[in-house]
């Protein structure tokens, strides 16, 4: 098949997401001809991909992109469009005018019970977009999800849209082969001198907790020595949060971008700790790349992940600095537990998160609807 992949997002593995990637190299693999609108556009190259907007270095305007996706259409002859997040209704109206079906990659609910509008103007005039919504679930040739609770928002939305789901999957499948920095490299770049590090993934967390996230990690370097902490997304504010507490010069701050650099910490940590943000509506992709790295994981407790976190498999804590601190310190002293927790988690992503599964899934999905034509 020949297919329009477009995004008003970046295409990059330095992100936060890096579902839109996997997508993209998943279509590829399986032999499609991708034609690719980016707002930026920053992957390993295939013969089977072309960009046609988004890799000129600056990222596209949202008008650029969507002019370049009509001209796509109107222009080139394609099987289908894949569109992400919000550029599935822009591309329903290009798909609609061309008569080409196309795949809706949502990844939230604009008008939904956990809605996130695009723009302010979909909350001004919200009866009318609720049925933008709705025309854009039941037109789709399928909508794809990744976690049960945007399913489910979405079919109560429209109940008769063609739901798909296939979950996430840890970001390592997409670096396989590359090049790992050296342990003692990356201990080298904090201030003190460290013999062991704990990774932390957290994200849009409120002011108080991050400080009793930081105060857990006061707790655990005092009774490690040289122990470090490496912290993924905590925000703007750590650094000096965490100077506050004294213990700057053993933690180091990462944003979503390092991706590459987070990993190769995961890789070498004796522990690392997943902090989800409260009240988050859909899975956090970022469990997924935690449960394959090779450090016992500890989690503050969700009901939400109870299907694939369990005490098989990581260590929960309730949501305080002291059950924090108690979780990682038992499983830096305790290895053989350690052990266990890690090799159930990898067990878990090769059997049902893994890329291969990922690929099997949207190869799938494509060969019923090339069927259907």
């Amino acid at each position: 098949m020949k297919i329009l992949f477009i995004t008003f997002g970046k295409l990059t593995l330095e992100d936060e997401s890096c579902r839109p990637a996997a997508m993209l190299r998943a279509l590829a693999e399986a032999g499609h001809r991708i034609d690719i609108i980016a707002s930026y556009f920053d992957l390993p190259p295939h013969p089977n991909m072309r960009v046609l907007e988004g890799d000129a270095g600056t990222p596209v305007s949202f008008r650029r992109l969507r002019v370049a996706l009509f001209k796509a259409t109107g222009s080139m002859k394609y099987d289908a469009v894949h569109a992400i997040d919000y550029a599935a209704v822009w591309a329903m109206r290009a798909c609609t005018l061309r008569r080409l079906p196309y795949v809706y990659d949502a990844a939230r609910t604009f008008t939904g019970k956990s809605a996130r509008p695009p723009s302010r103007r979909w909350k001004w005039f919200r009866t009318h977009y609720v049925r933008v919504e709705k025309k854009l679930l039941a037109r789709a040739a399928v909508v794809l999800v990744s976690c049960p609770t945007l399913e489910a928002e979405l079919k109560a939305l429209q109940h008769t849209a063609p739901i798909v789901r296939i979950e996430d999957i840890p970001v390592q499948s997409l670096f396989s082969g590359r090049e790992t920095t050296d342990r003692a490299v990356l201990f080298s770049a904090f201030a003190q001198e460290t013999s062991s590090v704990v990774a932390v993934s957290v994200s849009a967390l409120t002011t108080s907790e991050l400080r009793m996230l930081l105060i857990a990690a006061r707790k655990v370097m005092d009774a490690v020595p040289g122990l470090s902490f490496v912290f993924r997304g905590a925000g703007e504010e750590a650094p000096k949060m965490a100077a506050n507490l004294d213990i700057e010069g053993r933690c180091r701050f990462l944003d979503f971008t390092e991706t590459g650099l987070f990993l190769d910490i995961l890789n070498a940590a004796s522990a690392a700790l997943w902090l989800p943000p409260p009240n988050r509506p859909y899975c956090d992709p970022a469990i997924f790349t935690l449960l394959h790295s090779p450090a016992p994981l500890v989690v503050v407790q969700e009901e939400d992940y109870g299907g694939f976190l369990t005490e098989e498999n990581s260590f929960p804590v309730v949501r305080t600095a002291d059950a924090i601190a108690e979780g990682l310190l038992r499983v830096i002293r305790e290895p053989l537990f350690s052990l266990r927790l890690v090799t159930e988690a990898q067990q878990l992503i090769a059997d049902r998160y893994s890329f291969s599964t990922f690929k099997y899934n949207v190869r799938m999905i494509y060969h019923e609807l090339l069927s259907r034509k």
